[in-house]
């Protein structure tokens, strides 16, 4: 059980890296956007292929990904939080036993 728990926060950890990163890339290919002057052209990666369009509908696409992307962060984290709320919890009750098992077996 200690295990599975141990396992699970470290799946966790690593989704929230993993968007995180997503969230910075996001992050910063809108505020590039940001920066081109009106009437420039855009692409868009399209599976291998660069498609040409609107920078507008590119920024309105990059923050819905946003705001998907810091949602889960956050539901990442309390997760996280939970998970290592039980660890400790679960740590704490197999140090619990073993001190038991010592002093029963002392007596």
């Amino acid at each position: 059980m200690l295990q599975q728990l141990q396992q699970k926060l470290e799946i966790i950890i690593t989704q929230r890296s993993q968007s995180e990163i997503q969230l910075r890339e996001t992050e910063q290919a809108l505020s590039e956007l940001e920066k081109i002057e009106q009437g420039s052209s855009v692409y868009k990666m399209v599976g291998t292929l660069l498609i040409k369009t609107q920078p507008e509908k590119v920024k309105e696409e990059l923050r819905d990904k946003k705001e998907t992307l810091e949602l889960r962060v956050k539901t990442l984290q309390r997760q996280e939080e939970r998970s290592r709320k039980q660890l400790e919890e679960m740590r704490a009750k197999v140090q619990e036993c073993k001190v038991l098992l010592i002093l029963g077996g002392l007596k």
